[in-house]
């Protein structure tokens, strides 16, 4: 029985197979830094809007100079909710990570939340 053309068929079905497993780790590894840069910008936001001075359109400015920054390509549609409310400020960061599986659409989203720094004279 003869395998001439038996290399040929596995390569056919293998490589495709390889290709598609070295894929969806990148893919997973530009979700895990896409992940990573959004969690940093909630925190610069809300670092910026608690602190001294700081308000709610503060923090949304920094979040958004953040993701300007150091997001690149690797973030789109980012959606920025900060709240200013009882003391305390909300950072909401939602975004999509870089798409290169078509059809694999994955989300990351941060929240932080920092209690507003206020400064009073004593006496």
């Amino acid at each position: 029985m003869s395998q001439s053309g038996s290399t040929i068929v596995e390569v056919v079905i293998v490589l495709p197979a390889i290709m598609l497993v070295i894929l969806l780790g990148v893919q997973v590894a530009m979700w895990a830094v896409a992940e990573e840069v959004v969690q940093a910008a909630a925190a610069t936001g809300s670092e910026v809007g608690a602190g001294a001075g700081g308000s709610a359109a503060s923090g949304t400015a920094a979040v958004r100079s953040y993701l300007s920054e150091h997001g690149g390509k690797l973030i789109s549609t980012p959606s920025i909710r900060v709240e200013s409310a009882s003391g305390f400020i909300d950072v909401h960061v939602k975004a999509s990570a870089l798409q290169i599986i078509p059809l694999l659409h994955l989300e990351v989203s941060a929240v932080r939340v920092a209690p507003v720094q206020k400064f009073r004279s004593s006496g």
